[in-house]
């Protein structure tokens, strides 16, 4: 569900209302992120982390080598 495609399961534990305005939305974009941020740091997520343990948990989000492959190739462009 929403931008980030929450599985329904996930969304109680890791919804947050990133924009401040008492609700929370996962088609708006400020709690899209401020939701899968906490979603990957629940999961390992932190700053510096090294690309073996960022395989794992963008692997944790989708279990596809394909895609974690692809989102390491972009985060490494953009740093």
């Amino acid at each position: 569900m929403g931008i980030a495609q929450f599985m329904p399961s996930s969304i109680l534990s890791f919804a947050k209302d990133g924009d401040g305005d008492g609700s929370v939305d996962l088609f708006n974009h400020a709690d899209a992120i401020i939701s899968i941020a906490t979603y990957l740091g629940h999961y390992g997520w932190h700053p510096g982390i090294d690309r073996k343990d960022a395989y794992k948990v963008i692997y944790h989000y989708n279990h596809s080598n394909y895609y974690v492959d692809t989102i390491l190739k972009i985060f490494e462009l953009l740093n």
